[in-house]
């Protein structure tokens, strides 16, 4: 998990006619008990994917986030992409159509958050200026504030307050972000960030100006290169190994 910058202008708005429909046909049902729905659970069926998340949307969440997921950081492919309500659409219908609202996530990650939204007091839910999510946003804060990796396992950083750090772990908890796949997906990003180091380190390896050594070129594309820029993959992972490396 890398912090995120929304771009802007908006891609949506809860003004927009179709959204605006929702809204209303939803606030309309709030009058029919018949209907099973309150202020604060309203069934996903009302929500169609085709109106909060356009190719538009999803085009523009993929660029903000470097094509990958925003919160395990694995590639972001189209097919397989979701548009996450940070705070859920079916208890937050209001922010059902809030472009600050939307995260671009991966098919497991949104899975295992689901609908949770945990907060430090449930009695503020609702109240948008009392809220204290105990979930880490990528987009309006930096979770290099919250973790640090040990090889291919996220962990809590340490030294934290007691706040932060219920909120670090129980961020780890609903994603699930050290499941086995995931590990096992960083684990070989790890060992090839490790074999570049090896690599660059080669007393037989050196540079001349921009050329690169011809029997070292194809290693140094395949292991060096794709660090040389910050987009790869597990971003946070890699910086907490360099930063591990000079200690």
């Amino acid at each position: 998990m890398i912090q995120l910058t929304k771009s802007l202008p908006a891609p949506i708005s809860p003004n927009d006619p179709k959204c605006k429909a929702t809204i209303e046909k939803i606030e309309n049902n709030f009058k029919d008990p018949s209907k099973g729905i309150s202020p604060n659970h309203v069934d996903s069926s009302y929500f169609e994917s085709s109106v909060y998340g356009p190719k538009v949307v999803r085009k523009r969440l993929r660029e903000d986030q470097h094509e990958r997921c925003a919160y395990c950081e694995i590639s972001l492919l189209e097919r397989d992409m979701h548009v996450d309500h940070f705070r859920p659409k079916t208890r937050y219908y209001k922010l059902a159509f809030v472009w600050e609202n939307f995260i671009g996530t991966c098919s497991n990650c949104n899975r295992k958050k689901n609908d949770m939204f945990p907060l430090v007091n449930d009695s503020d839910r609702g109240d948008l200026a009392k809220e204290e999510p105990l979930l880490v946003n990528p987009y309006t804060e930096n979770p290099a504030d919250y973790f640090e990796f040990y090889q291919e396992r996220i962990k809590v950083k340490d030294g934290l307050s007691d706040a932060k750090r219920k909120k670090a772990e129980k961020t780890i908890e609903c994603l699930d972000l050290n499941r086995a796949g995931l590990c096992s997906l960083r684990k070989e990003w790890y060992s090839r960030w490790q074999a570049a180091q090896e690599l660059l380190n080669n007393p037989e390896f050196s540079v001349q100006g921009d050329e690169i050594p011809k029997k070292f070129k194809y290693l140094y594309e395949y292991l060096v290169s794709p660090f040389n820029n910050d987009n790869h993959p597990f971003h946070l992972m890699i910086q907490c190994a360099q930063k591990q490396q000079t200690q």
